[in-house]
């Protein structure tokens, strides 16, 4: 057998001196064709003719060069081996007795070429064009030859099912010693291996079983065991398929073959050997999959070998902690699945330590496996009672994992967890109520069996002492002891009882904290992380788990995400894009909780849950989620998820039902946006309904009508309607009806939008409203009702203020129209020569010019104007309120004058430039919180109309940042600054600093507001942060009022801004905090400064070369210690970035050079600073050198034993 090895080696080595070779490739098409006749023919006569040297060699040279030759030829010549291995095999196979030592050459000649047939056809073809080459990359499903030659697979299943049964007959009767039956059964061996190592072959079930059964034959009946596990084993090494295979192999020979060696010796070789320490990585990963496979399928045998597998936890290899982690997942529940011995449950205990131990893995990798097993483990059979509440517990602290990764695996985690559960006695939903009222009654049930049982006892022992015959005694005992012993498996029963309520309590108030902290995971940056917090929420609201409905409102919010703006969703279809893919989630989330069908109800019991889930959603709803809810709504009507059944109900709960009309209406007006057919098509419904007798009783139900009505241009290319229109008078009617009720105003707000934007001549009715309200208002300042007097006279200042805003509005809105219709060239010859004479025929300019002096100078000084009339009431109203002269009037009064002023004061700039000085005052000296954060919104809302006038005061904005008690000032005040801050609308100067302080504000709120700010700044393109950094340290260490903050809270905020310092930027920085030494004016500022030094990264020799020449602008404060620890620490940091050649040859590190120039100067400043003898620091100077230098002779010794040690490796 070695002889015709080596004979067929040097054939395909081109080194054979047989007479015999053959050169294929350099024959023509005839003289091939002939010579595979001849042999053809030969062997088909006589299949033993493969023993003559000549028909051998010149198959093994057909063999060599079949990627040269044609791909039928190639098919006749496997079909040669194969016909001919056959026809030696048929009378080996028969029952006979005969010997055939005969045919022992034979078939190690068929066996050899087979196997080297099998070897040409793995190889990739030369043909594969280059298109495929750039597709496929991975070399295992690269084109090989055997795929283009026809029949290939069917010839080599042949081959493969000839030998298996070769393997099977007595193989004595062939090979007359072991050595040379051993040597075949090798070959054998090596031909199946290579069939699985070839994706193309192994991927046909048929050849599959074949190999595995060739293998198993190979070990089991002789004996190769050792040597085919140890090939396999190198296989397994370099094909990641080959995992599966191997896997299915042991798991055919254990449960179809009773034949365990194999299995356990593949198990020994992984078990034993350091896999997690080999260099190919992909090796590990294959071997990996091979054992996590072999616990799926075999896992009482991985079981055998689990105390040397649990070793391999303490590989470096995250992959080897990570599989067998994986690995005991399976093996925790396979045993789960068994009967439970008290040495099974042991093992289980064991085997929940180690995964409770993985948890706090050092790799994220790790720690997220360690969660998907615990996935793995709830599908289980077993629920593991015990164990699960600390899983739960241990999932939920890794939803503060600091790796994305690892917090999504959290999430799907506690989401199995919950779809799991066992506490479904009583419905399935985990309501804490209902289960804590559950354990009330069972513990006060057991109280009152156990106080029944102990008053009976005591009974029973005072009658035994009083009864003296025997009879008498006997016979109630045994009936009361029979009594007993049944209360006391009913109070066992009920322990057990009380025990699942108990166990249930604590999953909910677990799965309370999870919602509370996947809350925060719904604004993450990470897009699949927020995908996963949704869907968790979205079922613990199906599990009715307190927090649910909350985490869902915010959920909501995520609609005004800037990522998730001018977003288009179609509901249903899937998305590529994630930012898409998070907003589908929500919106299938809204339809699976909210809108979608049941099964089992009727079209109108669906229709009514629609509407009750609507309703409920809407009750008791924060203004910022009424307008979260109405983008979605609009999106569902748009994509037709809400049919016109529910539109049609929600239009009769409006007609019919007082209980349920205010929140009909809300949803009916957010409707309303997406659809005309929601208002437009029963107008007469909601104008009698709205703005008839209901509304005027309930403004809740007339605000939101007014909000629907206002829809109605919307949909018809904004045409307005004329001012005869019923509509106008209903409003009308609205605005001027006699009330006390505070409702009136967001009622008479909503209905002012509508005339403006519904109306084709506003004006008109709104003066007329005025009118009426100011004779009204007069009239009552003659009677003795000042309540009434009060509030109508608020409803005065509410219209004016309201007025004004919505005639700036309507000005622009005509502005736009004119150059629209201008510049678009719409309209006839006399509509352009109308726009003419309006606009003077110029430019837009023109136009814009023109609408500012009709604003500036006709609106509030106009001879005709009605707020000229009102506007120096208002300003007279708000300086008493100032001065403090009108104590008698009520707050509403004092809130509408300063809101009308602030709304007045939008529309001319001469009218708030003499009246900002009187707002700024108020803002400084009114007392109600409320009037101070209504003067904060306004003064944002002037700055967008006169910039200029707002920024020469920006000091009285940001003071309330650190000076108002009051919180919602304070989050107002922030809200409005950063809004008008990053929209470019005031400049930001040196007030950045009052800002920062927010970082570390005392309400978590205001800290989060203010870091959102931080990192959206940072995103602009001017480096505000970095240009404003030394002003805000200034600020924060002695502002202009001569207080500092607290150093805690001083070291995190500078902490978090350096992080936008780029390390380009760390020079300039460097410069410009030690400028800043020269102003110091109380040491707490220097520390300050040394500290903000340390924070800086020091990658190259010109930041420290920068900090040593700025030294004599701090050298003076060496004297410090903490200052002088700072510098220190500037040394260490450099000293980390040094690069290995220590001669600063790289521009991107630190040279060694500099690090030792620093520490030199900065020990003597030092040493100066604190008045040391130049005596003194010469000796210790001459003594550090010298130290230095014996370290430098160390390190040159230690440097020589490395290269000798590297060397001896």
């Amino acid at each position: 057998m070695y002889k015709l090895q080596q004979r067929i080696t040097s054939i395909f080595d081109g080194t054979s001196d047989s007479e015999s070779y053959v050169n294929v490739a350099e024959l023509d098409y005839d003289e091939a064709k002939d010579m595979i006749e001849k042999l053809y023919n030969q062997l088909v006569e006589d299949s033993g003719r493969i023993c003559n040297d000549e028909v051998f060699d010149q198959m093994a040279c057909f063999i060599k060069d079949f990627g040269e030759i044609d791909r039928k030829t190639v098919g006749g010549i496997i079909d040669l081996i194969s016909m001919g291995l056959e026809d030696e095999l048929k009378p080996i196979i028969s029952e006979s007795d005969e010997m055939f030592f005969e045919k022992s050459e034979c078939l190690e000649r068929y066996a050899l070429l087979a196997q080297s047939s099998v070897e040409r056809l793995a190889l990739p073809s030369k043909r594969e064009s280059k298109q495929k080459r750039k597709v496929q990359i991975k070399k295992d499903i690269a084109v090989v030859l055997g795929q283009e030659v026809p029949n290939a697979e069917k010839t080599i299943q042949e081959i493969l099912q000839q030998l298996s049964k070769l393997l099977s007959a007595n193989t004595n009767k062939i090979w007359e010693t072991s050595t040379e039956k051993d040597a075949f059964v090798s070959v054998v061996i090596m031909l199946a291996t290579k069939v699985m190592e070839t994706i193309s072959l192994i991927s046909s079930p048929k050849i599959k079983d074949l190999v595995l059964l060739i293998f198993i034959k190979a070990s089991a009946q002789h004996n190769l065991l050792f040597s085919l596990v140890n090939i396999l084993w190198q296989s397994l090494k370099n094909f990641e398929h080959v995992s599966q295979i191997l896997a299915e192999l042991a798991a055919t020979s254990v449960n179809h073959h009773n034949y365990t060696q194999l299995a356990d010796e593949l198990l020994q070789y992984v078990s034993s050997e350091d896999w997690g320490n080999i260099s190919d990585k992909a090796a590990q990963k294959y071997i990996s999959k091979f054992l996590i496979s072999l616990s799926i399928l075999i896992p009482k045998q991985v079981t055998r070998f689990m105390n040397k597998l649990i070793t391999h936890l303490g590989s470096e290899s995250y992959t080897v902690r990570t599989t067998i982690v994986e690995v005991i997942g399976y093996l925790i529940n396979y045993s789960g699945g068994l009967e439970q011995t008290e040495q099974l449950r042991n093992q289980i205990i064991e085997y929940f330590d180690i995964i409770e131990q993985r948890f706090m893995d050092s790799h994220y990798i790790v720690r997220a496996k360690v969660l998907q097993v615990c996935q793995m483990i709830c599908t289980g059979p077993a629920k593991f009672p015990k164990q699960r509440p600390r899983l739960v517990d241990l999932a939920i602290g890794r939803l503060e994992d600091k790796a994305s990764n690892v917090r999504r695996n959290a999430m799907k985690a506690l989401l199995m967890f919950l779809e799991t559960h066992p506490y479904n006695l009583d419905g399935g939903e985990l309501v804490l109520s209902h289960f804590e009222n559950k354990c009330q009654v069972i513990a006060n049930t057991i109280q009152s069996i156990i106080s029944k049982a102990t008053e009976e006892i005591q009974n029973n022992q005072s009658i035994s002492q009083e009864i003296k015959s025997e009879e008498q005694e006997n016979q109630p005992t045994l009936d009361k002891s029979e009594e007993i012993e049944q209360e006391r498996d009913l109070v066992i029963r009920y322990k057990m009882e009380l025990q699942y309520y108990q166990d249930a309590i604590r999953f909910v108030k677990q799965l309370e904290t999870a919602i509370h902290l996947v809350v925060q995971l719904l604004f993450s940056t990470n897009r699949q992380e927020v995908i996963d917090a949704i869907k968790f929420l979205v079922q613990t609201e199906r599990y009715k788990i307190n927090g649910s409905k909350q985490a869902i409102h915010k959920m909501m919010h995520l609609v005004w995400q800037p990522s998730y703006q001018n977003i288009s969703i179609n509901t249903g279809q899937e998305s590529n894009n994630l930012e898409n893919k998070v907003m589908q989630t929500l919106y299938d989330a809204f339809l699976q909780l909210y809108i979608n069908p049941i099964e089992n109800m009727n079209d109108k019991e669906n229709v009514n849950r629609v509407c009750n889930n609507l309703l409920e959603l809407v009750d008791k709803a924060s203004l910022a989620d009424l307008a979260s809810l109405e983008k979605i709504l609009v999106v569902l009507v748009q994509n037709k998820s809400i049919n016109n059944d529910v539109i049609a109900k929600l239009r009769n709960l409006y007609l019919k039902s007082s209980k349920d009309r205010r929140g009909a209406i809300l949803i009916l007006s957010m409707l309303s946006l997406a659809s005309r057919s929601v208002v437009g098509d029963d107008i007469d419904l909601f104008l009698k309904i709205g703005l008839g007798k209901t509304g005027l009783s309930d403004f809740v139900v007339a605000k939101y009508t007014c909000d629907a009505l206002k829809t109605l241009t919307k949909f018809n290319g904004n045409k307005r309607l004329s001012m005869s229109n019923n509509l106008f008078e209903r409003l009308e009617g609205l605005l001027t009806v006699p009330t006390n009720d505070l409702e009136w105003f967001p009622a008479a707000q909503s209905a002012l939008n509508a005339i403006y934007l519904l109306g084709d001549q506003p004006s008109i009715i709104v003066t007329e409203i005025i009118k009426k309200i100011t004779r009204s208002t007069i009239e009552k300042a003659g009677t003795t009702d000042s309540g009434s007097l009060e509030f109508e006279f608020s409803q005065l200042l509410f219209v004016i203020g309201h007025v004004a805003i919505k005639e700036i509005e309507l000005l622009e809105i005509v502005e736009a129209d004119l150059k629209r219709r201008k510049f678009g060239n719409i309209g006839g010859e006399g509509a352009q020569e109308e726009l003419a004479m309006v606009s003077g025929g110029g430019t837009e300019d023109d136009i814009g010019d023109l609408i500012a002096s009709i604003r500036d100078n006709q609106l509030l000084y106009g001879a005709q104007s009605l707020l000229k009339l009102y506007s120096p009431i208002v300003e007279s109203l708000c300086k008493k309120i100032n001065d403090g002269e009108i104590s008698t009037f009520s707050q509403t009064i004092k809130s509408h004058s300063i809101i009308a002023l602030s709304k007045l004061m939008c529309i001319s700039f001469e009218y708030c430039e003499s009246n900002l000085p009187l707002l700024l005052a108020l803002l400084r000296n009114s007392k109600d919180q409320v009037d101070r954060a209504n003067i904060a919104i306004a003064l944002g809302d002037i700055s967008v109309c006169f910039n200029r006038l707002v920024g020469e005061n920006l000091g009285f904005l940001y003071e309330r940042l650190t000076m108002d008690s009051n919180i919602n000032v304070k989050r107002t005040m922030l809200m409005v600054l950063t809004h008008l801050i990053l929209n470019g609308m005031i400049k930001i100067k040196s007030h950045l600093g009052e800002l920062a302080v927010c970082l570390e504000d005392d309400d978590s709120r205001i800290s989060q507001l203010t870091k959102l700010f931080f990192y959206e700044l940072a995103t602009k393109a001017d480096n505000v942060i970095y240009n404003n950094i030394p002003d805000i340290i200034s600020t924060l260490s002695f502002n202009k009022r001569g207080t500092s903050i607290e150093q805690s809270k001083f070291d995190k905020i500078v902490k978090f801004l350096f992080q936008f310092i780029k390390d380009k930027q760390t020079d300039n920085i460097v410069e410009k905090l030690c400028m800043r030494f020269r102003s110091v004016q109380i040491p707490r500022q220097a520390c300050d400064l040394a500290f903000c030094l340390s924070l800086l990264p020091y990658k190259n020799d010109k930041s420290l070369l920068k900090l040593m020449s700025m030294m004599p602008t701090y050298s003076q404060y060496l004297s410090d210690t903490n200052i002088y620890k700072y510098f220190s620490e500037i040394s260490v940091k450099a000293k980390h970035n040094v690069n290995s050649s220590g001669v600063g040859g790289n521009s991107a590190s630190v040279s060694t050079t500099s690090v030792v120039e620093f520490e030199t100067k900065l020990q003597q400043a030092r040493d100066r600073a604190t008045g040391k003898s130049e005596d003194l620091m010469e000796v210790e100077d001459v003594e550090m050198d010298e130290s230095e230098n014996v370290e430098n002779e160390d390190e040159l010794m230690d440097e020589d034993e490395e290269e000798i040690y590297s060397d001896e490796e």
